[in-house]
């Protein structure tokens, strides 16, 4: 192997190294960013949760009664529907709904958690597959460009040799 060679074998290693110590700490910075962002997008989805019910006050008729009703105060929303439909609303018909609306909530924060852990999951994968392919592809590409250029080099500055005296 000639001095080139064994340069060429020197400088790959090193590069190699340094890949193998910086593409690491490059992916565990970008997963974290991967994971949040992921776990952004579920809350944001969680977030568009609807929930609609159907009250019946005391004469019978029905009214249908929706999260932005009783986000605020239930007993303003009863109060109102009520007021709307001339007849009052009993209260195992107000605690029905309550429990419905609190059910809906408590299985749309599960529901939030799971989407959460499965984003983060699928980000995490996603990242691990793309920088073991930029980590491979930045430690393996350049010495092998440099050293099929040098090869190329070394071939064109044959080819202004001086003839020997066979030929």
């Amino acid at each position: 192997m000639n001095g080139w060679m064994r340069l060429w074998v020197f400088l790959s290693t090193v590069w190699v190294i340094t890949c193998a110590v910086t593409v690491p700490i490059i992916y565990f910075d970008n997963i974290e960013y991967g994971v949040k962002r992921a776990q952004e997008r579920a809350i944001e989805n969680a977030q568009k949760f609807t929930f609609e019910a159907t009250i019946t006050n005391v004469e019978g008729e029905r009214f249908k009664i929706t999260k932005d009703d009783l986000a605020s105060d239930k007993n303003e929303a009863f109060s109102k529907l009520a007021e709307k439909g001339g007849a009052p609303i009993s209260g195992e018909e107000q605690e029905r709904v309550t429990l419905e609306y609190e059910a809906a909530i408590k299985l749309a924060i599960s529901r939030l958690f799971a989407l959460q852990e499965s984003a983060a999951q699928a980000a995490r994968t996603e990242s691990r597959a793309l920088f073991s392919y930029i980590g491979t592809a930045s430690a393996v590409v350049p010495p092998l460009v440099i050293l099929i250029l040098g090869h190329g080099i070394a071939w064109v500055r044959r080819g202004f040799g001086v003839p020997s005296v066979d030929e």
